[in-house]
């Protein structure tokens, strides 16, 4: 049997890299904005184009953004398909009931709980 600890564990687990994503997304952003700076100061300066690539920390700075996005929504997809596998067979509230808690169509919340990994 799983413990009410365990299953808050779980989660517990799925909120804190929620926030590491979201903290690594706001430095990624935050050299996505140096990096435009630097291109905005080149081209000011009548800098080619090319220059801004070659020279410049743009291309890297956006794949950087774009992963730590693509972090972020995978870490709140998983947090809120645990999220509603705990409500439903841990908490027991219908599919419906959690639509209504959560703010989310019914489809949404059943396909959220048919994505979540078993609990155990």
């Amino acid at each position: 049997m799983i413990t009410l600890w365990a299953m808050t564990d779980r989660l517990l687990a799925l909120i804190e890299e929620v926030q590491a994503a979201q903290e690594a997304l706001v430095r990624a952003l935050a050299t996505l904005g140096e990096a435009m700076e630097f291109n905005r100061s080149a081209r000011a300066e009548g800098r080619p184009v090319a220059d801004l690539f070659s020279d410049g920390p743009g291309p890297d700075a956006r794949r950087r953004a774009r992963d730590a996005w693509s972090r972020l929504n995978g870490a709140l997809h998983a947090y809120r398909t645990e999220a509603i596998r705990t409500l439903v067979d841990d908490e027991g509230w219908s599919l419906a009931s959690a639509a209504r808690l959560t703010g989310n169509a019914r489809q949404v919340v059943s396909r959220l709980y048919h994505h979540a990994e078993p609990a155990g």
